[in-house]
């Protein structure tokens, strides 16, 4: 992996010139890809300001995108998170969920959950490391033996 200089992150609101590249890291960090690319065009009208990007060196390298329960506004989801692969270690996963705290608190938002790959270890790892817990297991998340950990976490 390329050396990454921490010092250019910035995490700011997702434009519309961004979707390109976010669509291209959802491809190469999902497997399958979740949402396809015309979900980030309407993300943008929906989830406004939740719909956050990582950028380092001036290039988008990463998202995430939060949004209030419908029902129980003290609730936000966490709906997806990507880092590219090139960022990996630069800490924009971190970046991006403390920015996701910050964006929660200033909605009175008091516990934000999401959901997460069994598999996935590095990304549990960070997840439990800022306070997430593990509230159930869905065996068929995204259909028939697609298992995801729901995580939640006090704001």
């Amino acid at each position: 992996m390329a050396a990454v200089d921490k010092s250019s992150a910035t995490i700011r609101t997702a434009v519309l010139s961004d979707i390109d590249r976010i669509a291209a890291i959802e491809r190469e960090v999902m497997s399958p890809a979740i949402y396809p690319a015309f979900f980030f065009r309407q993300a943008l009208s929906i989830f406004g300001d939740g719909f956050l990007v990582a950028m380092l060196n001036g290039r988008p390298c990463g998202y995430l995108i939060i949004g209030q329960h419908n029902g129980d506004a003290s609730i936000a989801e966490i709906y997806s998170v990507a880092v590219s692969s090139e960022s990996r270690g630069a800490g924009l996963g971190r970046a991006l969920l403390d920015a996701a705290f910050v964006w929660a608190k200033s909605r009175d938002v008091k516990t934000i959950t999401l959901t997460v790959s069994p598999e996935n270890a590095p990304a549990i790892g960070l997840y439990k490391s800022i306070g997430f817990r593990e509230i159930e297991r869905d065996e068929d998340y995204y259909g028939p033996g697609e298992a995801r950990y729901i995580l939640t976490a006090v704001v």
